[in-house]
């Protein structure tokens, strides 16, 4: 399966939107109690039970709306009772809170503060947050809470540096501030820095061993690095402390998924939609064990079910357009990736999959266009650098292949399906030696490459060398003893050598294991025809003619082993079809002349 990064967790659902508020505020009787409400809500929030928090945010907006009433400038009431509709995610009654409370006391930092978690939240403008953060810091530059959400901000808009710096500077003010290691545990695990993302959750775990969301992080940070059974240990420990946690139940069938356990996988990821249907990633992730079970029709399901929860869903888009592709549903794979690109038009991986499937079309030019589109993003993207050079082949443009394999070479040495598909560009240029070079470069990377040993033996074959031709199809039938082509060419080599018992027997174990195996068929009948024994040639050239009945080379033998039979009508009638089927054939005219004059004899 793929190593996907998704579901990283932080607190609050995204950001950080006040501390548990405290009695400075309270200005009637019961704005105790409307506190207490809050401080619950935010702990229920918090450990993912979310209707039994917005029952608590329900108690708590009445009691401030209680304390409004009687005083309605009070900034900080208006500000806690914005943040309970945010939990409950009212965001633009949130977010008219915390402007009534800046129209207030403009230098509200803890208001402005908040806003910019909304406009991150709500509206995705990460710009019109940092400004909010930005605008709290210059009141308040020691103010951690701003820097860690202006951090997380950042680090959802992908500048992990700025991120990072900004975890930095909220730890130097506040060191036991676990919520912070995990972020920039994130970001590090973003940037592809697993083991320092590793470093900041054990900080996070010191700190707070009962931290679930910080195991959940850490597990994925093992499953990024392939240490899938420390994962799932990680996981299964945040799930002990938080059982209804759906995204650790996703993330360990993710790593269960990687570690070849698809049944466990599909547990788990079902699981997790049992706790929260409308979990798209979970179905993405389902969608994507089913491909691997071979279970294209589930996958598709879950893939569609993702899509209907998230229409703009670019990663359930490209693996439906996979599945598709692998049903040769060609058309529907093609419309899934230009969706993507609808959404993301620099998304390479999208353009490379569309330009394999441009390929199977056999529409070369719009397959080499894609490629070449996906390289100016990812120039380093050696998968697209070599389907371009299988394109190319194709189109029998074998220069342009060549270099194209070379530059994914480059990148990738140990690439040894490269190899031998330059090996194979510099054989159709009747390059052989650099062909023969490149294959056995390719076997030592991959010992047990069977095509590799029956294309070098192809090469030896055309260079006149027909005993290492020999050794390598023999060989690359060790590795797998019914290669029918490796059979059937051993075949030819031995009958070039004169080896014509052998021969026949290679073309006989050929035909044992598929019996319509037109051209073993035929050139067995070749071979006893070298032999003298026409009448099975006979045999063999009238059944390659019952599979395919306009095959001249079959029809003009078969007339030949006739003649030689003395059946004179039976080869006439053979070289009239040849030459209906080709006037051109210069033989069977000949053969057709010799044969009308032996009959009139």
């Amino acid at each position: 399966m793929k190593k996907k990064t998704v579901l990283l967790i932080t607190l609050g659902a995204f950001l950080c939107f006040t501390g548990c508020a405290t009695l400075g505020s309270a200005r009637v009787p019961d704005m105790e109690k409307a506190l207490a409400h809050f401080n619950r809500g935010e702990t229920l929030y918090n450990e993912g039970k979310h209707d039994e928090a917005n029952a608590e945010f329900d108690l708590a907006i009445a009691g401030f709306n209680a304390a409004l009433e009687i005083e309605s400038n009070d900034h900080e009431t208006l500000r806690l009772r914005g943040t309970a509709y945010a939990y409950k995610g009212d965001f633009d009654l949130a977010i008219a809170d915390y402007n009534a409370a800046l129209e207030i006391k403009p230098d509200y930092y803890q208001a402005l503060n908040s806003r910019g978690s909304l406009y991150a939240l709500l509206k995705g403008d990460f710009d019109l947050a940092i400004a909010d953060y930005n605008a709290a810091l210059e009141i308040k530059p020691d103010y951690y809470q701003a820097l860690y959400n202006r951090g997380v901000t950042y680090r959802h808009k992908g500048d992990f540096d700025r991120a990072i710096a900004d975890f930095n500077a909220a730890l130097n003010i506040e060191p036991d501030y676990p919520e912070a290691l995990l972020e920039r545990g994130l970001a590090y695990d973003n940037k592809g820095d697993h083991d320092l993302a590793i470093a900041d959750y054990n900080a996070a775990l010191e700190i707070k061993p009962d931290f679930p969301e910080a195991l959940n992080n850490r597990g994925l940070a093992y499953n990024n690095k392939g240490d899938f059974d420390l994962a799932i240990a990680d996981l299964t420990a945040a799930l002990n402390i938080r059982p209804d946690f759906p995204e650790a139940l996703s993330n360990r069938g993710l790593a269960y998924g990687n570690r070849g356990d698809l049944d466990l996988a599909i547990a788990d990821l079902t699981a997790a939609l049992n706790i929260r249907p409308d979990f798209p990633e979970a179905l993405g992730l389902r969608g994507l064990v089913y491909r691997h079970k071979g279970d294209h029709d589930r996958a598709i399901a879950d893939f569609n079910a993702a899509l209907n929860i998230r229409p703009d869903f670019p990663e359930a888009l490209i693996e439906r357009g996979f599945v598709y592709r692998l049903k040769g549903d060609l058309d529907l794979a093609i419309a899934d990736y230009t969706a993507v690109l609808n959404i993301e038009p620099d998304f390479p991986e999208a353009l490379y999959n569309r330009g394999l499937v441009y390929g199977n079309k056999g529409d070369f030019d719009r397959a080499i266009a894609d490629y070449t589109a996906a390289l100016e993003i990812k120039p380093d993207f050696h998968e697209a650098m070599y389907n371009r050079g299988l394109t190319y082949a194709n189109k029998n443009d074998f220069d342009r292949a060549i270099t194209d394999f070379t530059a994914a070479l480059e990148i990738k040495p140990d690439f040894h399906e490269a190899l031998f598909n330059r090996g194979l560009a510099y054989g159709d240029k009747g390059d052989f030696d650099r062909a023969i070079a490149d294959l056995t470069a390719a076997l030592m990377i991959k010992p047990d490459f069977h095509e590799a040993l029956g294309l070098r033996a192809l090469v030896y074959r055309h260079k006149g060398d027909l005993d290492r031709a020999i050794a390598d199809l023999t060989a690359a039938l060790v590795i797998k003893p019914d290669l029918l082509e490796a059979l059937y060419d051993r075949g030819l080599v031995y009958r070039l050598k004169g080896d014509l018992d052998l021969a026949i027997a290679d073309y006989t174990a050929a035909l044992n294991i598929e019996p319509d195996l037109l051209e073993a068929l035929y050139n067995r009948g070749l071979v006893y025809g070298n032999k003298g024994d026409f009448d099975r040639a006979i045999a063999d050239y009238t059944a390659a003619l019952e599979i395919k009945p306009d095959y001249p080379e079959a029809l003009y033998d078969r007339g030949l082993a006739y003649v030689m039979t003395g059946e004179l009508d039976r080869a006439i009638a053979d070289f009239e079809a040849v030459l209906r089927i080709d006037p051109n054939h210069a033989d069977a005219r000949r053969w057709l002349e010799e044969a009308r004059q032996m009959q009139g004899q």
